[in-house]
Order: structure tokens, then C-alpha cells, then sequence
């Protein structure tokens, strides 16, 4: 288990690389609003800078997934 403590401002990415294994992600937010979203929207090609600098390889991901 894996725990992350966030004080906000901050875009945070998982991937799974596997193909029969599943991953939980259980998320608390505190401090947000009743209504709106919790994320936030990033484009492609920030995703893909984003995962190339924390090392993340995409392409074994499963067929039919964008993977974003």
C-alpha cells in the first residue's frame, strides 16, 4: 500500500501496466466545494510531457485505451 499526501496544486497520475491486475485508488478531498469538479483537466500533450518525466511507458497499455 502506497499512501500520498497532497496539499493541493499539484496534477498527480497512476498507471497500471499490468493486464490482469487491478489497482484501487481510494481519494479523500478536504476542503472542496459541494458541487464542481475534482479534477483537473489536462490535454494531451501535457500528459504525454507529464509522463515522460516521471517515467511513465504507455505503450503496453491495453488495446482500445488511450491511456489518458
Amino acid at each position: 500500500m502506497t499512501a500520498l499526501v497532497d496539499p493541493g496544486d499539484t496534477v498527480h497520475t497512476a498507471f497500471n501496466p499490468s493486464e490482469d491486475e487491478e489497482t484501487v485508488v481510494i481519494a479523500v478531498s478536504l476542503g472542496v466545494p459541494d458541487e464542481g469538479e475534482l479534477t483537473i483537466p489536462v490535454d494531451e500533450e501535457d500528459s504525454d510531457a507529464l509522463d515522460k518525466e516521471c517515467g511513465i511507458d504507455r505503450s503496453n497499455a491495453a488495446a482500445g485505451s488511450s491511456g489518458h
